[in-house]
């Protein structure tokens, strides 16, 4: 809490230039050429200056008036941690292919092969940040004015000089990201305080040497370490600044090569404040967005109880979903039977388990008998985090479930069953996830009581049932 005190003593010019990074950029923003271009100055464009300044001043006192006050990081203790929830009516998150026709593009204008190099995959990820960090200034206050892409922004920087903002240097990088065939995507990090208009865009990438997300920012040329030397993702940033334990930076981390960049001011302070919630589109890909708008959908990962949602977003509080915990590299536990209180000939309950998606269980066509009861037993289970339910891919949408109770059991005998949750998946046509803070312990058997599907059936692709692979 010593840098908290630091902070809090600063001047209010020195509060503000730390938001800025420096005062180069106070400058920049302020000056005559940047507001006025080349046109003569008058008493006119006096007034318009004089007007501004006090515009940038109200924006300040409103954001930063009671600073003595901001705990940035008693706020993150205190907020409500987020609510594991069924992942209904949510999409996945995508990524286009690196052998697309623009990427393919993005990677031969740039050489990208020669800029990444030849050393593992952790340092190609690594030269990639660095050469965007290097080659493109950053500007907070500077928008640049061109569609937003790659290419598009490294020719307005070396044709106008300019910086561009933190926005369109994480959209650069998620490009290159995927344009080498990294699972990529870049991430808003925003504040609690509504009145606080800064924010902070960086880099989500995943390792599969590391089998995680990991933190990049081009920005300030950063990524966060743990005690052991573990590269962290952005959850285990906010996770860590929360519970207190160590976050280490990489000790080249620096502003415009100008200004070195320290843990003490760029965790503990800024991104303690810009780690409240998060917003990431849905699908990660080439001019992910329009002049202000994101094309498709943005998903809002919130603290429970935080709302304020945008026309464009879709919110969650589920944190596993956003942070896109990666199914497949988790443990599936292994079910040995399973039974069901009715199924359609051909389409047994023994085909939500078969591994396949095209396969699917069905309850009878003639007539379903509600609630139907699916039950799922396993010999030698230690523990499930989550399971995920895959509804039918083709043929419909008849009996995708809707509404379901969840029960438990932990004794040998498998029928002391213990209801745990009532659920609603809204016939929802993609998989959802349904997670348990702490797991559930030695589970011997797990029923599905279905009260209600699609059209009046109850059918299921693949059920699967996981523990987290930590």
């Amino acid at each position: 809490m010593e840098q908290m005190e630091q902070y809090r003593n600063f001047s209010g010019t020195k509060k503000i230039n730390y938001h800025f990074k420096n005062e180069a950029m106070l400058k920049s923003m302020m000056s005559r050429e940047n507001f006025f271009g080349k046109r003569k100055f008058t008493f006119a464009t006096g007034i318009i200056l004089l007007l501004t300044i006090v515009r940038c001043i109200t924006i300040f006192s409103q954001t930063y008036g009671n600073i003595e006050d901001s705990k940035f990081l008693e706020t993150l203790h205190l907020t409500e941690r987020y609510k594991s929830e069924v992942r209904a009516n949510l999409p996945n998150f995508t990524y286009e292919a690196a052998g697309s026709r623009n990427l393919k593009k993005t990677k031969n204008f740039f050489k990208l092969d020669t800029i990444v190099g030849n050393g593992d995959e952790i340092s190609q990820i690594i030269n990639l940040m660095t050469w965007v960090h290097n080659n493109i200034r950053h500007d907070g206050s500077n928008r640049a004015k061109c569609k937003p892409a790659a290419i598009n922004y490294y020719n307005y920087h070396k044709s106008t000089g300019k910086g561009i903002n933190c926005r369109q240097l994480a959209i650069m990088l998620n490009e290159m990201y995927l344009a080498m065939g990294f699972k990529s995507r870049y991430v808003t990090c925003l504040p609690k305080n509504r009145n606080d208009r800064d924010c902070h865009v960086i880099n989500s990438v995943y390792s599969e040497t590391l089998k995680k997300w990991i933190w990049m920012d081009p920005t300030d040329n950063a990524y966060v370490k743990d005690e052991n030397g573990n590269l962290l993702s952005i959850e285990e940033v906010r996770e860590r600044l929360i519970d207190g334990r160590p976050l280490i930076l990489n000790q080249d981390a620096n502003w415009n090569n100008e200004q070195q960049t320290t843990k003490e001011h760029y965790l503990d302070i800024y991104m303690a404040k810009n780690l409240y919630f998060f917003e990431c589109p849905a699908n990660s890909r080439f001019k992910p967005e329009r002049r202000f708008l994101p094309r498709g959908k943005v998903i809002a990962l919130r603290p429970f109880g935080h709302s304020n949602q945008r026309n464009f977003e879709k919110i969650t509080n589920n944190a596993s979903y956003f942070w896109e915990q990666d199914w497949k590299y988790d443990i599936n536990v292994k079910v040995s039977r399973a039974d069901a209180s009715e199924a359609q000939k051909n389409e047994s309950i023994k085909r939500s388990i078969d591994g396949n998606l095209r396969t699917i269980y069905h309850s009878l066509w003639s007539g379903t008998s509600f609630p139907v009861t699916l039950t799922y037993y396993f010999d030698d289970a230690d523990q499930i985090d989550y399971i995920v339910y895959y509804p039918r891919t083709n043929g419909g949408r008849n009996g995708i479930f809707m509404e379901f109770e969840l029960w438990v059991c932990a004794g040998d005998d498998q029928t002391d069953f213990i209801k745990i949750g009532e659920y609603d998946l809204k016939g929802a046509t993609t998989p959802s996830e349904i997670s348990f803070p702490g797991g559930l312990k030695s589970p011997k058997a797990v029923r599905f009581v279905v009260k209600s599907g699609v059209n009046g059936y109850v059918s299921c692709a693949e059920m699967s049932f996981m523990k987290k692979n930590s």
